[in-house]
C-alpha cells in the first residue's frame, strides 16, 4: 500500500490475525468532508480455498474490527479494499451488507471473470462511481480508481473570508485572544488538530501558555430586578 509521505498513517498490528491476509491503517489527511474525521483502511485477500466456516470467520473477523473502531471513533470514513473472490465462494454483497453495514462499490470488472475485488464503505455518498482502468504490466487484474466526489469541506476559510455575515462576526465580542467563540464553532473541522495539539503539547510539557490564562471578567450586579 501507498500512502502519501505528507498524510499522518498509522498502522493497527492489533487488528492484524496470523491467520488472515490484511493490512489495517489510520490515516490523518489534513482535509476530509465534514461527515469524516479520519479515516480507517484496510486491504484484505480472502482466498478462493475457503469453506463455508472461512467465509464466516471472514465476515466475522471484518465486523469486529469495524465495529470496535467505530465505537472509539464514531466519525470514521471506512474502507475496505481487497480480493474478497466471490465468485469462488460464498461471500456475497448482500451478506456483507446485512452483517457489517459495509456497502460494496465496485461494479466493474477487476478481473476479466467479474467482480473479484471490493471497496467495502460506511460513507458511500462521499465517493464517485468506481471506473476501470488497464492492467498493470502482467497483472490479470485490472486498475480500479475510486475517488472522492468533489465536495470541499463546508465551513472553509476561503469560502468564508469574502461573505459579509462572517466579516459581521469579526466584529463582534471577542476575548483577550481577539479570535470571537463563532469562529471557533464555523471552523472546528480546521482548527480541531491544530487545538488539539497545542493543548496535548501543554499537557506533556506541564507548560500552560501565559496568553492562555488571560480572560475576560464582566461583573453582573446581586440585585433584584437586575
Amino acid at each position: 500500500m501507498y500512502v502519501k509521505n505528507s498524510i499522518p498513517v498509522k498502522r493497527l498490528l492489533e487488528y492484524e490475525a496470523v491467520d488472515r491476509e490484511s493490512l489495517w491503517l489510520v490515516l490523518r489527511p489534513p482535509r476530509l468532508p465534514r461527515q469524516a474525521s479520519l479515516v480507517l483502511y484496510a486491504v484484505i485477500y480472502h482466498t478462493i480455498a475457503s469453506n463455508s466456516q472461512d467465509d464466516s470467520d471472514c465476515l466475522a473477523y471484518i465486523q469486529t474490527n469495524f465495529d470496535s473502531f467505530v465505537n472509539v471513533h464514531p466519525g470514521a470514513l471506512v474502507v475496505i479494499t481487497g480480493n474478497f473472490n466471490p465468485n469462488f465462494n460464498n461471500v456475497n454483497e448482500k451478506l456483507v451488507k446485512r452483517q457489517t453495514g459495509l456497502k460494496q462499490l465496485v461494479k466493474v470488472n477487476t478481473q476479466d471473470s467479474g467482480v473479484l475485488d471490493w471497496c467495502l464503505v460506511n460513507k458511500q455518498n462521499l465517493f464517485s462511481a468506481p471506473t476501470q482502468l488497464p492492467k498493470i504490466a502482467s497483472s490479470d487484474h485490472h486498475t480500479i480508481s475510486i475517488v472522492a466526489k468533489n465536495n470541499p469541506p463546508t465551513g472553509t476559510a476561503n469560502a468564508k473570508q469574502n461573505d459579509p455575515a462572517f466579516r459581521r462576526v469579526l466584529t463582534q465580542t471577542i476575548g483577550p485572544d481577539d479570535i470571537p467563540s463563532r469562529v471557533l464553532k464555523d471552523f472546528a473541522f480546521e482548527l480541531a488538530q491544530v487545538l488539539a495539539d497545542i493543548y496535548n503539547s501543554s499537557m506533556k510539557q506541564g507548560v500552560f501558555p501565559e496568553q492562555s490564562k488571560a480572560s475576560i471578567a464582566i461583573q453582573l450586579p446581586m440585585c433584584h430586578p437586575p
